[in-house]
């Protein structure tokens, strides 16, 4: 069993996986994988990654049958930044998955694969997908297309900044939206316990909330976050 990406590859990729099955027998192994089969129909799986692939092969007793499997799948490599032409994201904790292109029946798209870190490889069928990235409270996201066979740099612009609030003995800060709903109410952003919280946030104003224990009153204050950029804002 020879496993390939694509028909035009020389050789076996070692990272896919053969599984060889008839009834009760079952063998496989990662590359180039040699059996000693059953004689008759053998069932087949090839998968590198999440990219899979079935196929059947008679084998008769006595005879050695040499068969090739082609895996279309393709390798996405993680990049994302904070605006339009940088910086760069360079953070071991923003989430990149690749999903479906189309949204299914319920309105969700099908997520393939996904990885934690920038400049990380992603294994995925070839085909149309959409790359979004999560950093903190900040998304973003890239269509692509991939071919069999290919590397390709993504880059996700998630469009945000970073906002860093200290508060000297604070039991809690909390990050809620500038502007109120119809109702007269802010949404929740994100929140932290302690004095200090910091946060990856789409550009715009936000409410900072302070609260401490005992009587003591709660404290607010103002931050305008911008792409890009980063904001620091003491609350005393």
């Amino acid at each position: 069993m020879t496993p390939k990406r694509t028909p035009e590859d020389d050789r076996a990729d070692d990272s896919a996986r053969v599984d060889l099955r008839q009834g009760d027998f079952a063998d496989g192994g990662y590359g180039l994988t040699e059996a000693f089969v059953p004689a008759g129909a053998i069932g087949i799986e090839a998968k590198i990654g999440p990219a899979r692939i079935e196929d059947t092969v008679t084998v008769r007793a006595g005879e050695t049958v040499e068969h090739t499997v082609v895996v279309g799948a393709g390798i996405v490599v993680t990049k994302a930044v904070y605006a339009e032409g940088g910086p760069e994201v360079d953070s071991g904790d923003v989430r990149f998955d690749v999903v479906a292109a189309k949204s299914n029946i319920d309105g969700n798209r099908d997520n393939v694969n996904g990885t934690y870190g920038t400049n990380n490889p992603i294994e995925s069928p070839s085909g149309d997908y959409v790359l979004t990235a999560r950093l903190g409270s900040a998304t973003g996201e890239t269509p692509f297309s991939l071919r069999a066979g290919e590397r390709l740099d993504v880059s996700v612009n998630i469009n945000a900044g970073v906002l860093a609030v200290s508060a000297p003995g604070a039991y809690r800060i909390d990050l809620k939206d500038g502007k109120k709903d119809i109702q007269g109410n802010r949404k929740d952003v994100s929140g932290n316990y302690g004095t200090e919280h910091q946060d990856t946030l789409h550009p715009g104003d936000y409410v900072i909330v302070v609260t401490y224990e005992g009587d003591k009153a709660p404290k607010e204050a103002k931050a305008t976050v911008k792409a890009g950029e980063r904001t620091e804002i003491t609350v005393e």
